[in-house]
């Protein structure tokens, strides 16, 4: 699948949920981190039916299968989970492409329909937990460097950008 004419967005339905955290875990054992890593990021990186109803989950799809998607969510009052400070605002909280299907563009064309969709919604700025090993595609598609927060990893860091949803919008 090197065609990305094919690929078509929806709304995640709550069918599809378990395919979903299939997808997020598959994706970040690409990575290789250490296996005690995924227990702890298990909630966190599990995709529920409450999730999708409560959410903005997007999918790429092509011939009926998903390759990847995006979800937002809306932080109403900042907050703290497991030491990590969370601000009000806008959060690109997942963004995950089947291992089969990365570095073919993908990750861009879900995020170019993520930005439309925010736009269309009056969304100004993502803010964004950036996984270290995909610094450089936030870099690219225009996202800025904010911060360092802890994570649930103890002595982990992460980083953490802001994803402005107007390509031209001067930060």
């Amino acid at each position: 699948m090197t065609d990305l004419e094919c690929i078509e967005f929806r709304e995640a339905n709550t069918s599809d949920a378990i395919r979903l955290t299939e997808i997020a875990f598959a994706a970040k054992l690409h990575w290789n981190y250490p296996k005690e890593y995924y227990e702890i990021w298990h909630d966190e990186m599990t995709i529920t039916e409450a999730y999708i109803s409560n959410n903005q989950v997007y999918l790429a799809v092509c011939c009926d299968e998903i390759l990847g998607f995006s979800s937002v969510v809306e932080v109403i009052n900042p907050t703290y989970v497991r030491e990590v400070y969370i601000k009000k605002g806008f959060w690109l909280d997942h963004l995950f492409i089947d291992p089969q299907y990365l570095n073919k563009g993908i990750g861009t064309k879900i995020i170019e329909y993520t930005r439309k969709l925010c736009h269309e919604k009056g969304i100004l700025e993502l803010m964004i937990f950036v996984e270290p090993f995909a610094r450089g595609f936030y870099d690219k598609i225009g996202a800025k460097f904010m911060y360092e927060t802890l994570t649930s990893i103890q002595g982990r860091m992460l980083p953490v950008y802001c994803l402005p949803v107007s390509k031209n919008k001067k930060q």
